[in-house]
């Protein structure tokens, strides 16, 4: 799960990221219009907030089974301790989410990362004419119930694919990390100029 868990936080992580492409050319003033009034018509800064809230929750489901794993691969606790540690994941996951919702308005300023990213995204893949055909669709009732539903379609196919997917990838994960691992070997140590063997550390 520790693996699915990372998955999860890249997908999320590409999501955000794939907006972040900066257009070559100018944005003509037209186009600047029709996109400002995408952003409002499909809430965008508030569709920021909710993924983000969707990912935090999805999270606290796998967030306790990753930090599980990671007490029990170590060895310098007793099993006493590792139960003591696992029993408070969830109130430790809670205290997490809570300060990274406090925080985070004070490290992303969402208005700006609109304007300086989705904007000229927008502008380097949509026409003007295809720009107006969006603003024409999410003004209709199927608009508004895609931008509504996205914060949700998105955190439950998280949640599908952890559940479906997850259990078909990670015997693959785990072959390939195994892989790698006999493909690396053991490090040659060259002898030192003396011709002495360095002692062992």
């Amino acid at each position: 799960m520790k693996i699915f868990s990372r998955l999860c936080l890249l997908l999320a992580v590409t999501f955000f990221l794939s907006f972040a492409a900066r257009a070559q050319a100018p944005i003509s003033e037209e186009k600047r219009k029709l996109i400002a009034q995408l952003v409002v018509l499909m809430k965008l800064d508030d569709q920021m907030t909710s993924i983000t809230d969707e990912i935090l929750r999805e999270m606290e489901k796998t967030y306790p089974l990753g930090f599980a794993e990671a007490v029990d691969a170590r060895n310098d606790l007793t099993p006493r301790q590792k139960d003591l540690l696992k029993a408070t994941a969830k109130e430790r996951y809670l205290s997490f989410s809570r300060r990274f919702r406090e925080r985070l308005p004070q490290v992303v300023d969402y208005n700006k990362y609109i304007e300086e990213s989705i904007f000229p995204l927008y502008g380097k893949f949509y026409t003007e004419q295809e720009l107006r055909d969006l603003v024409a669709f999410y003004q209709t009732p199927t608009g508004h119930k895609v931008i509504d539903t996205m914060p949700q379609l998105f955190a439950e196919s998280l949640q599908v694919a952890r559940e479906k997917l997850y259990p078909q990838i990670a015997p693959l994960l785990q072959e390939l990390v195994e892989e790698d691992h006999k493909s690396i070997g053991v490090p040659k140590v060259s002898p030192p100029p003396n011709g002495k063997r360095r002692p062992a550390n």
